[in-house]
């Protein structure tokens, strides 16, 4: 399915086209005063980096745990303001969601942020001029984990992630859901199957 996506929406990003042996760590929803700061420490110890897709709403809430994404150089990016479904949304609304959540992330990091992912991985031709007209790139995944799902074990988890390993992948994490604490208790693991086919866990 991602190769047809590819194809009809080549302006997107699903994978990153790189020499480098790196895999992307992506991180939605967030930030979470209690998941977040643990992921951001798992990171720091383990030398590895990521990009976090923040909720505009959360992050206005929590603006010291996006100074700290930023001051770790880790790459933030937006996921709307308050993570509806952007398909059958007027003009307005999409402009709202968009431009509210840029604003937060510029007033807090003095950055404007360059990447947007869209809840529930939804869009439209529309969504993606609007995001493109904002100088924003559009990012989608090479591979969803499922961090989130109760009926996806551990175990299925790390086969995935190993059977996708190969260079410029995107993986795509959860750190404000109400499994995001599984999230941090299989991160370290993730990052040690990832260095063990020498790859390195990268940032976009």
């Amino acid at each position: 399915m991602n190769f047809l996506l590819e194809r009809l929406f080549p302006s997107i990003i699903w994978s990153v086209k790189t020499e480098q042996p790196s895999i992307y760590l992506t991180f939605d929803d967030g930030p979470h005063p209690i998941y977040t700061p643990k992921i951001l420490e798992i990171l720091n110890r383990k030398n590895a980096k990521a990009s976090f897709f923040l909720i505009g709403n959360r992050a206005i809430k929590h603006k010291k745990i996006v100074q700290l994404i930023y001051e770790q150089k880790h790459t933030i990016g937006i996921h709307s303001q308050n993570h509806p479904y952007m398909i059958f949304k007027t003009t307005k609304t999409l402009q709202q969601e968009i431009d509210r959540s840029i604003s937060i992330v510029t007033d807090i990091t003095s950055q404007k942020p360059a990447y947007f992912r869209p809840p529930y991985g939804y869009f439209t031709p529309k969504l993606i001029k609007l995001v493109h007209d904002r100088g924003l790139q559009f990012v989608m995944w090479t591979h969803m984990t499922y961090d989130f799902a109760d009926k996806v074990s551990e175990k299925k988890i790390y086969c995935n992630i190993r059977k996708n390993m190969k260079r410029g992948t995107i993986l795509v994490f959860h750190d404000g859901h109400r499994n995001s604490n599984r999230t941090v208790s299989i991160l370290p693991e993730i990052i040690d199957i990832i260095k063990d086919h020498n790859m390195l866990c990268s940032n976009l």
